[in-house]
């Protein structure tokens, strides 16, 4: 249903057609002045310049973790397809119900957001190497929750601090750093994961964590409170 759907997606798009008052036309050499301008954008001041360290930090760890080490881990951790796909759906019906009841009743400030991730993310990670499928489970969803929310939280963050003209620029130069992240992540994290298994690659992953987004988050509040 998903190849479908995005086969569907694919003809549909393909008749899209640019708007007439578009009057820049796009060019391969266009497409790399812009990537330039999105990428100068994210250190234009020290604030954007922290915070963009920040967002890829979590945006390309939760990125592997969603669309790699997901699965692996369910799997490894010992639940049947049956039971993934439960804690799948159930996972994702308790994301949305967390993140619309946060959302709701403002129940999460800027400075709040900043410390919530690297703290769910770290708990999540460091715990999954226990050998217990409820502590997995934990991990599973704790880990599951920040990669989701991510895009709720810091994205609406992210939007506020690039000017309309290039926001999408910006948006899309921090996408591709997020893609770099996970392309590294994949080399890094491969001898672990062959020879120690994926709680262990989970594990790595809460240093990685501890060392790149914790840092940032510190420097964040130290030096941007007015923010």
């Amino acid at each position: 249903m998903v190849g479908l759907a995005t086969i569907a997606a694919g003809i549909v798009t393909f008749f899209a057609i640019e708007p007439k008052i578009d009057s820049e036309k796009f060019t391969l050499i266009n497409y790399i002045k812009q990537t330039k301008i999105g990428f100068a954008q994210l250190w234009k001041t020290p604030y954007i310049r922290d915070f963009s360290l920040y967002y890829i930090s979590i945006g390309g760890i939760t990125w592997y973790y969603l669309y790699f080490l997901y699965n692996v881990f369910m799997t490894d951790a010992g639940f049947s397809p049956a039971v993934r796909g439960w804690l799948g759906g159930i996972n994702s019906i308790l994301v949305g119900i967390i993140a619309f009841s946060l959302i709701r009743f403002k129940m999460l400030t800027r400075v709040s957001t900043y410390v919530y991730f690297p703290i769910i993310l770290c708990i999540g990670f460091f715990i999954a190497p226990l050998s217990y499928q409820w502590i997995s489970a934990i991990s599973i969803f704790l880990i599951y929750l920040a990669g989701i929310t991510r895009y709720i939280f810091l994205d609406q963050y992210a939007n506020q601090e690039f000017d309309s003209k290039y926001r999408a620029t910006a948006i899309s130069a921090l996408s591709m750093a997020i893609s770099l992240v996970y392309f590294l992540l994949s080399f890094i994290m491969n001898p672990i994961l062959s020879r120690y298994g994926s709680q262990w690659v989970m594990f790595a992953l809460g240093i990685i964590t501890m060392v790149t987004a914790v840092p940032t988050v510190v420097i964040l509040l130290k030096n941007h409170s007015n923010k």
